[in-house]
């Protein structure tokens, strides 16, 4: 079943109590340093209800204007696209509410499109947040390549997420796409703790003998190793301080107990 919210009729079929919390979750905070995970965000909102190719505004796709005398047999997928861009803007509006995200998507309005162009106003958002210097796509590289796990109590889906983080805005921003390959052996070559040191050798022995290696695969053996490290670590804190985890009465219960027995003794 479709997700889309327009049905074959050009009906829209979503509920509005669905589409509030939805929108409430996923709200702009207005800042240039968070657009591209909003971004992100929005796009699968937007594709899951059936207007984000209003964002995209694909070649040869034209938004009817309010003048256009649409046919109801005649004109049905053009019906579907103005009621898709009436919702891109609702969706825009209810979830970009500082007052130059707002000023980006109001400034889509033109006397075809009263109401706003989905399309225009996506691409002054991104127009305004969306940094797409050279100098930036160098910085990113630099941080991507940088961009190493060296400590070994901390978590790798961390650093998983920072990586990915990094390669997501290269590929939105600059169209510079880091496949699974290059992240497998960034993170084989990356990755200094003694205790992971076994793990990426066996690793590297499967990719020398050209054996399939998958990023999830090997995300998830450095997971194990982790987490043999932290039971590592419970156990040896137990082991130096083994009365961790017993019961020890505190001085206001051990009181109590001693007036008790004292009670008794009087009777």
């Amino acid at each position: 079943m479709s997700n889309s919210p327009f049905n074959i009729n050009g009906q829209v079929s979503f509920k509005m109590d669905d589409e509030k919390y939805q929108l409430s979750s996923n709200k702009f905070s207005g800042k240039r340093s968070d657009f591209l995970m909003w971004s992100a965000r929005f796009l699968s909102y937007a594709h899951s209800k059936g207007f984000d190719d209003i964002l995209y505004g694909f070649k040869g796709m034209t938004i009817p204007g309010k003048d256009d005398d649409l046919d109801p047999d005649d004109d049905s997928k053009l019906i579907v696209l103005r009621k898709a861009n009436a919702l891109a803007m609702s969706a825009l509006h209810a979830a970009c509410r500082d007052p130059v995200s707002f000023n980006a998507i109001h400034n889509s309005i033109s006397e075809d499109h009263p109401q706003g162009n989905g399309h225009e106003a996506w691409k002054n958002l991104h127009t305004i947040f969306k940094q797409t210097s050279a100098a930036q796509k160098h910085e990113l590289e630099f941080q991507f390549n940088q961009c190493a796990l060296t400590k070994e109590h901390k978590n790798p889906d961390e650093w998983f997420a920072e990586l990915d983080k990094i390669r997501l805005q290269l590929q939105m921003d600059h169209q510079v796409k880091y496949d699974d390959d290059k992240l497998i052996a960034h993170i084989i070559y990356n990755i200094t703790p003694p205790a992971y040191q076994t793990t990426v050798e066996l690793i590297k022995r499967d990719l020398n003998r050209q054996n399939p290696v998958k990023l999830h695969e090997v995300q998830d053996d450095l997971r194990q190793v982790f987490g043999q490290l932290q039971q590592q670590q419970h156990r040896a804190r137990m082991q130096h301080n083994p009365n961790r985890n017993q019961y020890q009465p505190n001085d206001s219960l051990l009181a109590a107990g001693t007036g008790f027995k004292k009670k008794t003794k009087s009777l």
